[in-house]
């Protein structure tokens, strides 16, 4: 967890090797903070390619202040489906939808990980 900050830009890298999976989680609120993940998304992918990764969710947070948003649910399913991530929408403030980024990723996790068992066995 980075949290997005420029602080954080030269030890990040270093914090993204052997990355698995991305959730990238951005403020309906604030334009600037669905246009910064394409930026995060880029410096991750110059340490992982995001093919490889196992998982990716882009999370649009503060869904509960949905008369405040200025980022439509379609911008952020797109941006989600241009790196085949899948999107969520929560908020952190009425605890809504925070888990299910997480159970999503364990849920891929656990299958890849089964795959490479049935694979393992197909060779034995």
């Amino acid at each position: 967890d980075t949290a997005g900050q420029d602080l954080f830009a030269e030890m990040a890298p270093h914090f993204w090797e052997g990355t698995a999976s991305l959730v990238l989680v951005y403020d309906v609120t604030r334009p600037e903070s669905l246009e910064h993940l394409g930026e995060w998304v880029e410096r991750i992918s110059r340490v992982v390619p995001v093919e490889s990764l196992l998982g990716g969710c882009v999370v649009a947070n503060k869904a509960d202040l949905n008369e405040r948003a200025e980022i439509s649910r379609e911008a952020g399913e797109a941006f989600a489906r241009r790196y085949g991530f899948a999107f969520f929408e929560c908020s952190a403030l009425e605890h809504q939808g925070v888990e299910a980024p997480f159970a999503h990723i364990a849920a891929v996790t656990h299958r890849r990980y089964a795959e490479s068992l049935e694979k393992l066995a197909a060779l034995s």
